[in-house]
């Protein structure tokens, strides 16, 4: 009997961040970040699930993905040396 076994690819050790993506799921073309502190980070890097980079942007409280297709994509929150938050977002 075969043994399954997970491999972790990357593993962030996330302070706890105050942050919310909406609308999710998004169908308007605009993903609104809400933080109680910018501070945090500074750069949002949007990835497909193949994991290619597909989006990346300097920290707005809104963020034009009208260029996204549908899908399911992951959210990274980063500053200037490490990733701050992970989120999932699906386009539809």
């Amino acid at each position: 009997m075969p043994v399954s076994s997970l491999r972790i690819i990357h593993h962030y050790d996330l302070e706890s961040v105050d942050l919310a993506i909406s609308p999710n799921p998004n169908c308007f073309g605009v993903l609104n970040i809400n933080t109680s502190d910018s501070k945090d980070f500074d750069l949002i890097k949007i990835y497909n699930y193949t994991g290619k980079l597909v989006l990346e942007k300097d920290y707005n409280s809104e963020i034009d993905i009208s260029k996204l297709i549908p899908g399911s994509y992951i959210v990274k929150f980063l500053d200037d040396t490490q990733v701050v938050d992970v989120q999932k977002l699906q386009v539809i």
